[in-house]
């Protein structure tokens, strides 16, 4: 839905260099300033449930849009600061609009073999053809070897307009194309996995995620589309609300594959969901809910989410400047999201059962492949801080546990924890992410793993931990003991 990256635009390996070195540091062990948003103080409760394991969480959720450039060695390591596991190229309507060039996938397929990353390719559908896709995936991945697993047929069909002569761009024409570009690319590649409709937003997932899945199910391998619930004119309170609009969409989808009725040819197999563009705003030319604490605060949430329904690949819409699109701007510059995907790279890649109990202060919490539990509590209120206590259960914090937290107005800051144990007790600005990483003793608790349901609680947390509570007996008052 943004508009074609400005590929004239080019900054060099020494001005980003340059940007980074002159910046302030992502990490601070300076004493951190007051929020410059003050306002009233509330208490919140929120339960960890160390022995409950339910998701593997995949390295292609770390994923975002890449128009090229910025290709040398000398960009990946800030390139892991963020975890950089995916890439999706070309970013938006460009890819519709042009050829792929050799040079975009070379780009590309070698910051993706640096870092270790998976690749999802878009192919040209308005004004291309099948053989012209193929020729693409014996370039990536027999003449170079790339390995690009993931390949999407077209961006946003459904929002192309007929011209003069044209048959209607609409689902059917789109599932009769699709179709002769999987046999065109497969015969080149019986590996790739090839997705669709690539559809624009939650709108229109009716008219052609449904429509799809009932001409597609027996062969695509998986459903892209893209998520853009807000605009320059959204209020931030809409904005913040509007994640559950994800977790609504999500489930409709599901559904509709499993229904046999719906889905007659595919309902057995299973596929992944896939969202290879998402942003807070679709609108590239205002910096409104894009350059913004809100925007930051979003995005956390919105990645707790993923999580919670099981996304396997998500892109956010971009990596590099597209007008106000980007975690970085297009002279090397950070947003303020880039701390959020800063924090989120130290979650770990194990999801756990977590509980809140307030609607404005949603808590996911992880296990880290070096044993650490992680919690990261994301504020959505713009002028509330939140004194917490966090209940940890299957296992006793030990150590020294640190915390990461942005702030408005300033970059993530990491300390050591000084507080109590049993339980922890953190405080959480207004409009504010934090990531505790807190050491375990040995010894915990066999995982439990439990099957996730799509569908959290308002605050965006796992359902599962009410039956928990339940059989546990806690019952009064929000955040009493029972």
């Amino acid at each position: 839905m943004p508009p074609e990256a400005p590929r004239s635009i080019r900054p060099g390996r020494r001005r980003f260099l340059t940007t980074l070195g002159t910046a302030p540091a992502a990490l601070s062990l300076r004493p951190r300033r007051a929020s410059a948003r003050q306002g009233p103080s509330a208490a919140a409760s929120i339960w960890v449930d160390a022995g409950r394991e339910l998701w593997e969480i995949p390295a292609g959720l770390r994923g975002f849009n890449f128009w090229g450039t910025r290709s040398d060695e000398a960009f990946f390591p800030e390139y892991r600061k963020i975890g950089v596991s995916l890439l999706r190229f070309p970013p938006g309507r460009t890819g519709d609009e042009n050829d792929l060039s050799q040079q975009l996938m070379d780009e590309s397929g070698t910051v993706a073999r640096g870092l270790g990353a998976q690749l999802i390719v878009q192919v040209r559908l308005r004004n291309g053809v099948p053989e012209r896709a193929a020729d693409n995936v014996r370039y990536m991945n027999k003449e170079k070897q790339y390995g690009a697993e993931y390949w999407e047929v077209g961006n946003e069909p459904d929002l192309y307009v007929a011209r003069p002569g044209e048959p209607p761009l609409d689902p059917a024409w789109y599932a009769e194309q699709f179709r002769a570009y999987v046999a065109a690319m497969k015969a080149v590649d019986p590996s790739i996995k090839v997705l669709g409709p690539v559809v624009s937003n939650e709108g229109k997932l009716d008219e052609w995620m449904r429509p799809f899945i009932t001409a597609c199910g027996g062969i695509a391998d998986g459903l892209s589309w893209h998520f853009y619930p807000g605009d320059s004119r959204t209020p931030e309170p809409e904005l913040l609300a509007s994640t559950a609009r994800f977790d609504r969409a999500v489930e409709r989808i599901r559904s509709w594959w499993r229904d046999p009725a719906i889905n007659p040819d595919g309902h057995r197999r299973e596929v992944p969901i896939v969202l290879s563009e998402y942003a807070a705003s679709w609108q590239s030319n205002s910096s409104k809910n894009l350059t913004t604490q809100a925007a930051a605060i979003w995005t956390a949430d919105m990645l707790g989410r993923l999580m919670v329904n099981r996304i396997a690949l998500a892109a956010y819409f971009a990596m590099w400047g597209i007008n106000f699109h980007g975690v970085w701007d297009r002279r090397g510059n950070i947003r303020p999201v880039y701390h959020t995907f800063r924090l989120f790279s130290q979650f770990g890649d194990r999801l756990l059962a977590a509980e809140t109990d307030q609607a404005l202060l949603p808590a996911y919490a992880g296990r880290r492949p070096d044993g650490a539990l992680s919690v990261m509590v994301i504020n959505k209120s713009p002028d509330t801080a939140y004194a917490g206590t966090i209940e940890i259960r299957g296992a006793r914090a030990a150590g020294r546990a640190e915390v990461w937290q942005h702030v408005e107005g300033q970059e993530v800051a990491v300390a050591p924890y000084a507080g109590p144990l049993e339980p922890l007790e953190v405080t959480f600005p207004p409009y504010s992410t934090t990531l505790l990483v807190i050491p375990v003793e040995p010894g915990a608790p066999e995982l439990l793993r439990g099957a996730l349901g799509a569908t959290a609680v308002a605050a965006g947390v796992v359902g599962a931990m009410w039956a928990y509570r339940a059989r546990r007996g806690r019952r009064g008052a929000k955040g009493a003991p029972a």
